[in-house]
């Protein structure tokens, strides 16, 4: 088992490393077993039109905001209104998998929090439609900029279809280079008497 951990680690690129591997049940599966997940949504504003930052350009969305007044109070009132159980349709593209077309889903928890860089939007649940969260960044960022109602955002999670079909949708996904899946939990797994493999260094891989 760690001699696989070891080989992985060498086949792998150097941005991606195997800490540890263990036998699931055979039931697991690898989205619908996740017991909770965070993303997190990273934006650079810039406060020129030539002030890309070419060292966070491929991990950041870098947003113009010279000509836009940008507020992240109406971010954040907007990102704490997304918390709780809504329906998401509105926030989505269609989907391929019937489990990611239950448009109704519960969002555990929505911040906006400033850092080094620019500010980062973070978001928790069990599970997301498809591009929800990008959806949901490119909503806020219209908010931000006054380009969106705080209060439409309210009224397309009341009833996402409606509003779709109403044409009130204008805020297309923001753009994938912000996006990063942080981490994901799973839920526990039934007791099988079958051991963990050990992380790499708790054994000799000679």
């Amino acid at each position: 088992g760690a001699k696989l951990v070891f080989k992985l680690n060498q086949m792998l690129p150097s941005s991606v490393r195997v800490l540890w591997l263990g036998r699931v049940s055979d039931s697991f599966h690898v989205q619908g077993s996740v017991a909770l997940k965070q993303y997190n949504y990273y934006v650079r504003l810039m406060s020129q039109s030539h002030d890309e930052d070419p060292f966070t350009c491929e991990t950041r969305h870098q947003l113009s905001t010279f000509k836009l007044g940008f507020s992240l109070e109406r971010v954040r009132r907007a990102a704490a209104a997304m918390e709780g159980t809504h329906d998401w349709t509105a926030f989505s593209n269609n989907a391929n998998e019937e489990y990611q077309r239950r448009t109704m889903r519960e969002v555990t928890r929505c911040r906006c929090f400033l850092d080094a860089s620019g500010f980062c939007i973070q978001v928790q649940a069990k599970g997301f439609l498809y591009k929800q969260v990008r959806h949901m960044a490119g909503a806020l960022l219209m908010v931000g900029t006054g380009q969106l109602k705080e209060e439409a955002i309210e009224e397309a999670l009341r009833d996402g279809a409606a509003f779709v079909a109403r044409g009130k949708r204008v805020w297309k996904p923001a753009p994938a280079a912000g996006l990063h899946l942080m981490w994901i939990k799973y839920e526990p797994m039934p007791d099988d008497g079958k051991p963990a493999i050990p992380l790499p260094h708790q054994v000799n891989v000679n």
